[in-house]
């Protein structure tokens, strides 16, 4: 089969699976990606192993979708200290430790919450 027939059989499958998954941001590359996915799996097909290509090409690519989901979500979010323009006040700090200390192992949370605590304070000099 060439590829362009097998364009036609499967891109109302791989819009669905985008749309399964609520994927609006990036989803014309989202969909390159399973375009190239779709091409790799079918040069990598072995009869021998399996006959059932069209099981084959769902699963594979669904699995191949999941991995790109999770590749995106272990990210993170990062800025530029360098950039930032707000200055931190004394009172904030608590609740900004409170938002970082979720994305972090329970180990990592006791280490920055002992070494917050231990830190000595700022002597305001008016």
């Amino acid at each position: 089969m060439n590829f362009d027939a097998l364009y036609l059989k499967y891109e109302k499958f791989l819009h669905y699976l985008l749309k399964r998954y609520y994927i609006s941001y990036n989803y014309d590359e989202i969909f390159q990606m399973l375009l190239i996915r779709l091409w790799e799996l079918q040069v990598h097909f072995d009869m021998s192993r399996s006959s059932d290509f069209h099981r084959y090409i769902r699963t594979k690519l669904h699995y191949y979708l999941l991995d790109l989901i999770r590749k995106e979500m272990r990210i993170p979010l990062t800025c530029d200290i360098d950039n930032l323009t707000t200055t931190v006040q004394s009172a904030h700090i608590p609740l900004q430790l409170s938002l970082i200390t979720h994305q972090l192992s329970s180990k990592q949370a006791k280490w920055l919450t002992f070494t917050s605590a231990v830190l000595p304070k700022k002597k305001s000099t008016k």
